[in-house]
């Protein structure tokens, strides 16, 4: 009884020398947060671009009385619902870790921009709201656009006109490619325009790209549609203007023949085949079109045949021929028919007469009497397209005592000159030709010009009075200059963008086709926006793009076109275009609980999302990687200058800031050619606790020390914390918890759960590891090997904690000679037994209680010894 009242008497000296060891303890910084008292959601950033895109920009957190945050003492589950889903969706539940103050959950944003309520409720907890709205973002592309220019042409074989590919963003402002983009290009009727490739790619950094169609003589409309994986396609109509085919139109060359005799050696004349609206004006074939060609007598004119006028051709030629010979003095004559499906037939008269014969002395005795020549122009009019029209005859003919008669020349061939009054209207592939021997007549061909107008033809031959008639070539006559802008928003970049389209128009606003290189003169009304240099609409087009180069400032200029010759009166016009800043062109930082944040641990220290804006403080995604630098006022909170990338196509990029100590520091986020901005950030303190405890500060080599370190937070222990134990010189030792079964010492080995694994032995170890009990205590006896300074450190190491490492330092002295035999002190006695530490006490007290285990023998001196001996 005596002894085990000596040894109780020792665990209370202990435990109260343990209580008040506080000049051999160092313990971390008093927790100033309360118990969780309600939750907290936070937006960062505040607004998301309503693209239908995933954001983790919902911060949900855990609040004290006061407002500020603080840290789950359990594992927190919370619900999430949205008011408005139409608007965006929030993830519906995540869990808030024990130790941890927030947790992010993902934002689902639609299409639709808005506002929507979130909400956050939980068990035991006060539920939070919060507004997240979402808007339309700039500067990332998103659409094609697609311009044909010019987007109505006339109808005529092989125009080529202009697509102009755009790239915008959501807002409609022109946005540069983030990459190499593969557009393909597709048409709804490519009888009517067709694109010259099927792909086209826009060049990273580019945001317009110039391809090629081409139309047709086909009139009609079709849809071009430009599209690219993960954009809007974009469409464009292009109009082909032409009158269709309504109605033939036949002209026989010559009208009058003379009869198939002998010595003519050809008996043949042709019939032209001509196209027109119901006007009589000449059209374009839309498709091979076949005519029947019938004659009312093929006994005096045989035309029995089909001949086809070939799509894009106005006209088509047949042969007649006549009979051998003419009964009398009188003509005979004939009604030849075209006609077609779907056209308006047409007739032409021929008249056969007895050939007179030509001879050098019968015109050379009377040439304004006897011979002529005659001429006939026919389809006419041509169209004004710069084609050749095999559309004029030349025949001869004899003035006799029965009047105007066919003739030949039997003795040699007729030397004819042509000429055209206008050759700016058109004009003769030949000026000379011959009509052969025995011959009646000879075709030449014609070659129109772009220019709308009329013009005299002549034929003229040695001793033949001349012949006359007209020829007139038909189309638009141009009168207008119209210039249109065709992307009206250009980015301010100090570049050059096809932006301008300038056509030639009718009075009727029609496209009208240049006869001659039609020079502009720009002007600008703000160069400094936009600038523009002179321009020319070639001869033979109808439109031409302008390329105008905006300056750095954002305003708008108007554009003025006028026609620099003054002499063909066309009228002049405008139009505005407008230069925008490129998005981005500010910075905001957004924190979750107004900037008063706790600093966990890595991956958990304070979010804080720098997004871009532009001038109307809307998210604005980077069209170029932007650095971001981050500066502290308070050098002791953040020591070091921070950066930050937002890549290419993002609005904002989260970022996590870890300080140095607690405190407050105003934060300046800075980038080339965006606006500054501050944000003031308070760190609050970790509300965890951490202390270490233990001694005596001095002990001989023979001795051992108690240490034990013990895990706070919010005042309630913190259980199954790794704490990594070691030390200097000597080793530690590692009792079982109170619940483990063995109730000698041990030493420990990691092991896969992470506790303690015994061993036969306690032998001391440099390094051991060991998890905080339900008191959130962690103990170890500590047993020198030599004589000198030694520190215990004790390395706290809890998931989603911040990590800390306590350090104790024991003085180790060699005993003296006679305290090798003597016999142990009360203390060192105590000290040199094996020992389980276990905690008493609340979540504030620091006593602990000594068990002594003590292996029963049947002298005291016996049993010391043998446990001396076990630790030695």
């Amino acid at each position: 009884m005596r002894r085990n009242a000596k040894i109780l008497g020792v665990g209370l000296l202990l435990t109260l020398m343990l209580m008040q060891s506080a000049p051999f303890a160092a313990a971390g910084p008093a927790a100033l947060s309360l118990a969780p008292n309600a939750l907290s959601i936070s937006i960062v950033p505040t607004r998301l671009p309503a693209d239908n895109h995933t954001y983790p920009a919902v911060v949900v957190s855990v609040i004290d009385l006061h407002g500020l945050p603080t840290v789950a003492l359990i594992d927190i589950q919370v619900s999430l619902t949205s008011s408005q889903e139409n608007v965006g969706k929030i993830t519906p539940k995540v869990d808030i870790p024990v130790g941890q103050t927030y947790v992010t959950a993902n934002f689902t944003t639609t299409h639709t921009a808005g506002s929507t309520t979130l909400t956050a409720t939980t068990t035991g907890l006060i539920s939070a709201t919060a507004t997240v709205s979402t808007v339309i973002a700039v500067g990332y592309p998103t659409h094609l656009v697609i311009v044909a220019v010019p987007s109505t042409v006339p109808a005529r074989p092989s125009n080529i006109g202009s697509l102009i590919l755009e790239m915008k963003d959501d807002t409609g402002l022109p946005a540069k490619a983030i990459s190499d983009i593969p557009i393909t290009l597709y048409s709804s009727n490519a009888n009517v325009a067709n694109v010259t490739a099927a792909t086209v790619t826009m060049k990273q950094g580019q945001y317009l790209e110039e391809v090629s169609y081409k139309s047709g003589f086909v009139p009609g409309a079709a849809i071009l549609t430009a599209s690219a994986p993960g954009f809007g396609s974009g469409t464009a109509t292009i109009s082909v203007l032409g009158s269709p085919p309504l109605a033939l139109k036949l002209i026989a060359q010559p009208s009058v023949m003379v009869a198939c005799a002998a010595g003519i050696t050809s008996c043949a004349g042709r019939l032209v085949v001509a196209l027109t609206d119901l006007s009589g004006n000449p059209t374009l074939a839309n498709r091979d079109i076949q005519v029947q060609i019938r004659s009312s007598d093929l006994a005096v004119v045989n035309a029995f045949e089909t001949t086809t006028i070939k799509a894009g051709n106005i006209s088509a030629t047949a042969t007649f021929t006549v009979a051998a010979t003419v009964v009398g003095n009188l003509p005979d004559v004939a009604t030849i028919t075209a006609s077609s499906p779907g056209l308006q037939s047409s007739f032409a008269p021929v008249t056969i007469l007895n050939s007179a014969t030509l001879t050098p002395a019968a015109c050379g005795a009377a040439p304004q009497t006897n011979c002529l020549l005659s001429i006939f122009a026919g389809p006419n009019p041509v169209l004004a397209d710069h084609r050749s029209y095999s559309s004029v005859v030349v025949a001869l003919e004899e003035n006799s005592a029965q009047g105007l008669a066919p003739a030949v020349n039997m003795t040699g061939s007729t030397r004819v000159t042509l000429t055209s009054s206008v050759t700016g209207v058109g004009n003769f592939t030949k000026i000379t030709f011959s009509i052969p021997e025995g011959q009646n007549w000879a075709a030449v061909t014609f070659t129109s010009t772009f220019q709308i107008g009329q013009t005299v033809l002549t034929a003229s031959g040695q001793n033949f009075l001349p012949a006359q008639t007209g020829l007139a070539t038909y189309g638009s006559v141009p009168s207008n200059v119209v210039v249109s802008a065709i992307s009206p928003t250009l980015p301010a970049d100090a570049s050059s963008h096809p932006a301008l389209e300038l056509a030639l128009v009718d009075a009727l606003g029609s496209p009208a086709i240049a006869p001659f290189n039609v020079p502009i003169r720009l002007s600008s009304s703000r160069s400094d926006v936009a600038a523009v240099s002179q321009a020319v609409i070639p001869s033979g087009a109808s439109y031409a793009i302008v390329n105008v180069t905006a300056g750095i400032l954002h305003g708008a200029a108007n554009i003025t076109a006028i026609e620099s010759s003054f002499t063909s009166g066309y009228q002049s016009s405008s139009t505005v275009l407008t230069a925008v800043i490129p998005a981005p062109s500010a910075i905001s930082v957004f924190s979750p609980n107004g900037g008063a944040v706790l600093p966990t641990s890595l991956p958990n220290y304070p979010l804080f999302a720098i997004q871009l804006e532009d001038s109307g403080s809307n998210p604005a995604r980077a069209r170029t990687p932007v650095n971001v630098t981050i500066t502290s006022s308070n050098s002791t909170v953040i020591s070091k200058q921070l950066a930050a990338l937002v890549n290419v196509g993002l609005d904002y990029v989260m970022l996590s800031l870890k300080p140095a100590v607690p405190g407050t520091t105003t934060l300046t986020f800075t980038a080339p050619g965006l606006s500054t901005t501050t944000a003031v950030v308070n760190f609050l303190p970790y509300p965890a606790t951490e202390t270490i405890t233990g001694g005596p500060k001095a002990i001989f080599t023979n001795q051992t020390a108690a240490v034990s370190v013990t895990l706070m937070i919010d005042g309630s222990p913190v259980k199954d914390a790794l704490v990594q134990w070691g030390t200097t010189s000597g080793g530690v030792i590692v009792p079982p918890h109170p619940s483990a079964a063995a109730s000698t010492p041990t030493t420990t080995t990691t092991t896969t759960t992470g506790r303690p694994a015994p061993v036969a032995q306690p032998v001391p170890i440099p390094k051991a590891n060991d998890t905080t009990s339900a008191s959130g205590t962690s103990s170890v006896v500590f047993k020198p090997s030599k004589a000198g300074s030694a520190v215990i450190s004790a390395s706290i190491n809890q998931p989603g904690l911040p990590p800390k490492t306590l350090n104790m330092t024991i003085a180790v002295s060699a005993p003296p000679p006679s305290h090798v035999k003597a016999k142990p002190s009360l203390i060192s006695e105590f000290t040199t037994f094996p020992m389980i530490l276990a905690p008493v006490g609340g979540a504030a007290g620091a006593a602990v209680l000594i068990v002594l285990v003590i292996k029963k023998r049947g002298a005291r001196g016996s049993a010391d010894e043998d446990f001396d001996e076990s630790l030695g």
